[in-house]
């Protein structure tokens, strides 16, 4: 397992993990209505919603080679999807383009696994603040091993 403890700004209530190949964006992916999803995965990464805008919450990374053992610290709220890279690594991004301070490196371009689990999504947006906060852990492995080529 590779992990990294890092941040993004939250714009619009959302945030990205995004292919740094960048011929997609995890902003253009199809969301379900309403404000209650966690995430979606497609082409070009991951979006994530947040209960809140205009934050930074903290977020560990973790790259695994395979499914990962539930975590043991208690979480609200959790989701699984499928992302496909183009590239062999991923960043975490804003809606306006502003990066998160790691580059996570993956096995290859592919198709991958990303769960995530937040606490603190139940707090108003003015609770925000200290230990209250959103926290996300959000862990990729690859969907296959080695990862799929991706063609066009």
């Amino acid at each position: 397992m590779t992990a990294f403890d890092d941040t993004v700004d939250v714009e619009y209530s959302q945030f990205c993990l995004q292919d740094m190949a960048r011929n997609n964006s995890p902003l253009a992916l199809e969301v379900p209505d309403g404000d209650d999803w966690l995430m979606v995965g497609g082409l070009g990464g991951v979006l994530f919603h947040s209960t809140d805008t205009d934050h930074n919450p903290p977020i560990r990374l973790e790259l695994w080679s395979t499914r990962p053992t539930a975590p043991t610290a208690s979480w609200h709220d959790s989701a699984e999807a499928v992302f496909r890279t183009e590239s062999e690594e991923v960043r975490l991004w804003s809606p306006t383009a502003a990066m998160g301070e790691h580059t996570v490196p993956l096995p290859g371009p592919g198709e991958y696994h990303v769960e995530a689990f937040v606490r603190g999504r139940e707090e108003s947006d003015e609770h925000f603040a200290g230990d209250e906060r959103e926290h996300w852990l959000v862990r990729i492995w690859p969907v296959s091993d080695p990862p799929l080529n991706v063609h066009h």
